[in-house]
C-alpha cells in the first residue's frame, strides 16, 4: 500500500492507486503527491519551533536563552518568512526607549486606543474593559503588559538593541490611527533593530531575522530547512507531543518534550482556504509563497477553536505584477508623493489615499446594493511626470524605461489615459471577471482631477480630508529622493497634495486588494496555548504570528503591529512551555 498526501489539507490516505478525491476537503487527485516511506530516525528536543519568521525565531531564541534544547523546522529553502520581506518594525507600547526619552505611555490610554481600533463596534469607554469580552480584553492587555518586557529581554540577551523609528522630519512616528481621540498622539511605539551582522541590509526585516539567526547559530542551534510539518503527534490524552515533517528523504517524526510552537504564517497563498473563509478577494501582497495555511487543518484535527479567519493584514497590490509572478512581493504600502490620486471604475475618488495600507485597502470592498457590484474592485492610481521624476522606484511609481513596463498605462492627455485604461482592461479581461469602466469614466476622471487640483491649491481636501492629520503628512509623505530638488514647492499649502500637471504625460496603474498575509487561525490564550471549545488549553501546542487568530483582530495599531505581537507571543509561548 502507498501513502498519498493531500497538499490542500495535509490528509494522508493509504491506497494502492492515486485517490480520486480527498475525503476531508474533496480536493481532486491532482492535489495528491506520493509520500516516500520514511526510514529516518525519530528526533527529540525539549521544544520544537515550526517556522522561522519573527514569531518563531523569538520563541526559538527565548527557549535557547532559557537553557532548552530545540529544533527549528522551516518549510522553505530560506529562513525568515514574511518578516524578511517587511520593514522589520515592531510596535511596542511603553518600550524602554520611550521610557528613557521621558515619553509617558500610560496603560489605560494605550488600551483605550488598541481596544477602540480593534473592536470599533463594541468599544464603549464607559463600560468595564471598554465593552469587550474578558477574552478579547485579556489578549490586548496581555500584549501591553509583556511586549516591552520582550524587547527588554532580547536586549539583555544581546540578541539586538532597538531604536525608535523616525519620520522625514526627524521625529518619532505617530501611530496609524493617530487622529482618533483615544490615541493621545503618542509617538515612539514603532521601533526597529539595527544589524549586528556584517551582512547588513537596507531592509529592517532582513536585519531583524539575521540578528535572530546569528544569535542562534552562535549557540549551535539545530535549524533545518525544507521540513514541512504536515501533522502533529499526540498522546493518549490528546496532548501534543511532536510533529510529522515531510522532507526530501521522506517523513520524519520529531518529538518536543515540553512543547511545540508554531510560527508558520497565514494562508494568503492557499486559494482553497481563501475561498472557504474570505468573502472578498485577496490578490497578491508580500507574503512568502510558503504561506499556505498548513496549520489550519492541523488545528482543526485537534479540535482547536478558529478565530479571525475572515480577516487579513491588508495592503494594496499592483495587479499586473501579481499576474506576472504571484510569489513575488507586489505591495504598495504608502503612496508617498503628492500629485496623485486613485479613482474607481466611475472615475471617482473613493478614499483618502494617504491612510494606512490596512485601512485604505478596505475601500476595495464597498458594496453597491443598487447596482449589485463592487465598484472599487480595482482602483486606478493616477499621477503625472513630475511625481514619477520625484519618487520613481518607490511602488507604485515606475522607474526606468516605462515603455517596457507592461503594468504602466500612459497617456499624453487624461482623455488618452482613460482610453488606454479601457484598452488595458480589455487585454486582461480573462483575469478580472466582468469588471469594466463605466461609460462616463473619462468625463468623470477629468472632473475628478480638476476637483482634486483645486483642493490641492487651496490646501484642503473637502472630500476625504487628505493631509489633515499628522499621520497623513508624516508617515506616507516624504521628500523626493534627489536632495537637490526643492520640496515642498513654494506654493504648496498641503504637503500631502499637489495639483497634477496641466499637460501630460499621465500614468495609471491598476491597484488590487491584497494582503501582507491572513491573520486568522487557532485561538490562543495569553500564554500562546491553542484553545478548544470553552477556552480550554490544548497542552503541548502554542502559536504566534499570522498563523493564529490575531489579538488585534482587523486593526493595524502602528508600524510593526504584526511583528510586535508575533515576537511577544513567541516569547511568551517559549516561557510557558518551559515553565518560566
Amino acid at each position: 500500500m502507498k501513502k498519498w498526501l493531500c497538499t490542500t489539507c495535509n490528509n494522508i490516505q493509504t491506497t494502492d492507486t492515486l485517490p480520486e478525491k480527498c475525503p476531508i476537503c474533496w480536493s481532486e487527485h491532482s492535489n495528491f503527491e506520493l509520500i516516500k516511506e520514511s526510514l529516518l530516525p525519530d528526533q527529540f528536543a525539549d521544544v520544537l519551533i515550526i517556522g522561522s519568521g519573527a514569531g518563531a525565531l523569538a520563541a526559538a531564541t527565548t527557549a535557547v536563552a532559557e537553557g532548552a534544547n530545540i529544533i527549528v523546522l522551516e518549510k522553505g529553502k530560506n529562513l525568515g518568512g514574511t518578516t524578511k520581506r517587511s520593514g522589520g518594525r515592531y510596535w511596542i507600547p511603553n518600550n524602554y526607549l520611550m521610557r528613557a526619552a521621558g515619553i509617558k505611555d500610560e496603560k489605560e490610554d494605550a488600551l483605550a486606543y488598541m481596544c477602540r481600533y480593534s473592536y470599533p463596534n463594541k468599544y464603549n469607554p464607559s463600560l468595564p474593559k471598554f465593552g469587550l469580552t474578558n477574552y478579547e480584553y485579556e489578549m490586548i492587555e496581555n500584549y501591553y503588559d509583556h511586549a516591552s518586557l520582550m524587547t527588554d529581554y532580547f536586549k539583555d540577551m544581546d540578541v539586538f538593541e532597538s531604536f525608535i523609528d523616525v519620520n522625514w522630519k526627524g521625529e518619532p512616528h505617530v501611530d496609524y490611527l493617530q487622529n482618533i481621540s483615544e490615541n493621545k498622539n503618542i509617538r515612539g511605539r514603532s521601533i526597529y533593530a539595527l544589524p549586528k551582522s556584517e551582512k547588513s541590509s537596507p531592509s529592517g526585516g532582513v536585519n531583524l531575522i539575521n540578528n535572530f539567526v546569528l544569535w542562534l547559530e552562535s549557540r549551535q542551534t539545530d535549524i533545518r530547512k525544507e521540513h514541512q510539518v504536515i501533522r502533529v503527534l499526540t498522546d493518549q490524552d490528546e496532548n501534543v507531543i511532536g510533529v510529522v515533517a515531510k522532507t526530501s528523504a521522506g517523513l520524519q517524526n520529531f518529538y518536543g518534550k515540553k512543547g511545540v510552537i508554531f510560527g508558520t504564517g497565514g494562508f494568503s497563498h492557499n486559494q482553497d482556504l481563501i475561498k472557504r473563509f474570505h468573502a472578498h478577494q485577496l490578490i497578491g501582497g508580500c507574503g512568502v509563497p510558503e504561506n499556505t495555511g498548513d496549520l489550519v487543518p492541523i488545528a482543526e484535527s485537534l479540535g482547536a477553536m478558529l478565530g479571525n479567519m475572515t480577516n487579513a493584514f491588508r495592503v494594496q497590490s499592483i495587479f499586473e505584477k501579481h499576474l506576472e509572478n504571484p510569489g513575488l512581493p507586489n505591495s504598495t504600502f504608502f503612496f508617498i508623493g503628492d500629485s496623485f490620486l486613485e479613482v474607481n471604475k466611475y472615475g471617482k475618488r473613493v478614499v483618502n489615499e494617504k491612510r494606512n495600507y490596512n485601512d485604505r485597502t478596505l475601500a476595495h470592498y464597498e458594496w453597491d446594493a443598487v447596482r449589485a457590484e463592487y465598484p472599487n474592485q480595482f482602483l486606478f492610481f493616477v499621477t503625472d511626470q513630475r511625481a514619477v521624476n520625484y519618487w520613481g522606484g518607490f511602488p507604485p511609481y515606475p522607474k526606468g524605461d516605462l515603455d517596457k513596463q507592461k503594468h504602466v498605462i500612459q497617456g499624453d492627455t487624461l482623455e488618452e489615459l482613460a482610453d488606454n485604461i479601457d484598452k488595458k482592461l480589455n487585454d486582461i479581461k480573462k483575469h478580472i471577471g466582468n469588471f469594466k469602466l463605466e461609460p462616463d469614466f473619462k468625463e468623470n476622471l477629468i472632473e475628478t482631477v480638476n476637483r482634486f487640483n483645486q483642493f490641492a491649491k487651496d490646501g484642503k481636501d473637502l472630500d476625504f480630508l487628505r493631509g489633515s492629520t499628522d499621520y497623513d503628512v508624516e508617515y506616507p509623505t516624504m521628500p523626493p529622493f534627489n536632495p537637490e530638488i526643492t520640496w515642498p514647492e513654494a506654493d504648496s499649502k498641503n504637503v500631502a497634495m499637489y495639483p497634477l500637471a496641466n499637460v501630460g504625460p499621465y500614468f495609471a496603474i491598476i491597484m488590487a486588494p491584497g494582503s501582507l498575509d491572513t491573520n486568522g487561525g487557532p485561538m490562543t490564550n495569553k500564554h500562546g496555548q491553542f484553545l478548544r471549545d470553552g477556552y480550554i488549553p490544548i497542552k503541548g501546542i502554542y502559536g504566534a504570528g499570522n498563523c493564529i487568530a490575531s489579538p488585534g483582530m482587523n486593526s493595524y495599531w502602528g508600524a510593526g503591529a504584526t511583528i510586535g505581537p508575533a515576537m511577544t507571543y513567541g516569547y511568551l509561548s517559549a516561557k510557558h512551555a518551559l515553565g518560566k
